[in-house]
């Protein structure tokens, strides 16, 4: 790497994504002074001075689509959630959709790997389950049946085709017997 490659240090760099092709990397920068913000960066990975791509007010970081035709910042507005998607090749915002934030505690939505739609954890009735949005708006739907365990992480296979998700296993196998007599917790 030569020194016109070397990445910015006005924030912390985070979340690198290499391109199918191996061709770039893209990376977000957080600013220290403001969390509210933040930026998306690309850079060849042969070399060359990197290149701000995005810069947004986003409270958590940005997901790029695999094919890294779009962008995904998670938004709030007054207590509203919103995704957004961004167009990387016009730095356009192409779509804003309605971020069902019932589980914020889980995973943050993620790129459907042909990039036409966002997927999510959701929680609704007592279960979790991955919710699919397309990005055209058409009707969201369910992509996995509702379980009692939470969906904590996610990751597509290289061809796409599979996916493996992380489930937070919960159980209560702990009893509280207590003697009213002597109040006493046994």
């Amino acid at each position: 790497m030569d020194s016109s490659s070397v990445i910015p240090t006005t924030g912390i760099a985070r979340a690198p994504f290499c391109t199918l092709d191996s061709q770039k990397v893209y990376f977000s920068i957080r600013p220290k002074s403001n969390v509210q913000r933040i930026s998306l960066w690309s850079m060849p990975l042969a070399g060359g001075p990197p290149r701000q791509e995005l810069d947004l007010a986003s409270f958590n970081g940005l997901m790029v689509s695999r094919d890294t035709k779009y962008a995904l910042a998670f938004m709030n507005a007054n207590l509203a959630y919103f995704l957004q998607i961004w167009d990387l090749s016009t730095h356009q915002m192409v779509k804003q959709l309605p971020w069902n934030v019932s589980n914020l505690q889980g995973m943050f939505p993620t790129f459907f790997p042909d990039g036409k739609a966002v997927v999510g954890t959701i929680f609704s009735q007592g279960s979790f389950a991955l919710q699919y949005e397309p990005i055209d708006g058409s009707p969201t739907h369910l992509m996995t049946a509702p379980t009692h365990d939470a969906q904590t992480s996610l990751a597509w296979s290289p061809s796409g085709s599979k996916l493996g998700v992380l489930q937070l296993r919960a159980s209560s196998d702990v009893v509280l017997i207590t003697d009213l007599a002597n109040k006493q917790a046994h």
